[in-house]
């Protein structure tokens, strides 16, 4: 019997349902982080009355991120927030929908791009790209976006 749980447990379905679990757990868990933090900090962070994941992520955005740091942000604003940032922390606490959605008002080619893939990765059973949108935006990363100094461009792009 033992040998039947261990066999099912090393199945790939059993493994891609634990990394869900986790990866939700990760990002629940870090959506309770900034929500932490911004409310430790409420005069700061400017939350405003509007419930959810995108005015979350802009009131952390204004606790957590430096002044001197928006210089090197590129591309522009979405939602009233610098769009890399945004979009990373959405991300990062599951909120890859709202990334997209939110990012779709701006319209630098680059943000078009990765709005295009997170919309695609969000539809996906799999969870993956198809080969051809991959391959795109590792020659998009290659040529514009591995020099940039914005660190949250070029971490969503890798």
């Amino acid at each position: 019997m033992g040998g039947d749980a261990v066999q099912a447990r090393a199945s790939t379905r059993v493994q891609a349902a634990l990394v869900r679990q986790a990866r939700g757990h990760l990002e629940k868990c870090y959506a309770a982080h900034m929500k932490r933090m911004v409310y430790s900090q409420l005069e700061r962070a400017q939350l405003g009355g509007v419930p959810g994941l995108v005015p979350l992520v802009r009131a952390f955005l204004d606790v957590v991120l430096p002044p001197q740091a928006l210089p090197t942000l590129e591309d522009g604003q979405a939602s009233g927030a610098p769009v890399w940032p945004l979009i990373f922390y959405c991300m990062r606490a599951g909120g890859g929908k709202a990334a997209c959605v939110a990012a779709a008002e701006n319209s630098s080619p680059s943000v078009v791009e990765i709005v295009a893939a997170l919309d695609h990765y969000e539809k996906s059973d799999s969870y993956r790209l198809p080969p051809d949108m991959e391959k795109k935006l590792r020659m998009s990363y290659k040529r514009a976006v591995k020099n940039s100094p914005d660190p949250f461009k070029v971490v969503i792009t890798i």
